[in-house]
């Protein structure tokens, strides 16, 4: 199971695309981490609602919006074993999905396509 939203909650202030030397290294308050960590997370919100993947031992994937309907939005099928893996790429637009087929697959993060 992935969150669309999880590379950005998990990286917070920091931007390893544009990491220094010293990636540790956040300057700045504590409001200001924040406050750059917000904006981050608002502006991946911003390409569209929330989304959830979510792998399946039927051999198949599902792609929920859960802030707005209980059921999924569309069902992805092609593997032809247990999925063991999801995750959307930093950007949100890829899901990448891997199987006991010993096969990565790349879906379209938005449509499931």
């Amino acid at each position: 199971m992935a969150l669309s939203t999880d590379y950005v909650l998990r990286t917070g202030a920091f931007e390893p695309a544009k990491a220094s030397i010293n990636p540790q290294d956040l300057s700045g308050s504590l409001a200001e981490i924040k406050q750059n960590a917000l904006l981050r997370y608002n502006q991946i919100r911003g390409q569209g609602p929330e989304r959830l993947v979510s792998g399946s031992d039927d051999f198949t994937l599902f792609l929920w919006l859960p802030a707005e309907d209980k059921k999924p939005l569309t069902r992805m099928t092609g593997h032809q074993a247990l999925i063991n893996q999801v995750v959307f790429s930093p950007d949100t637009r890829t899901i990448a999905s891997a199987s006991f087929d010993k096969s990565i697959k790349l879906w379209d993060g938005r449509t499931g396509k």
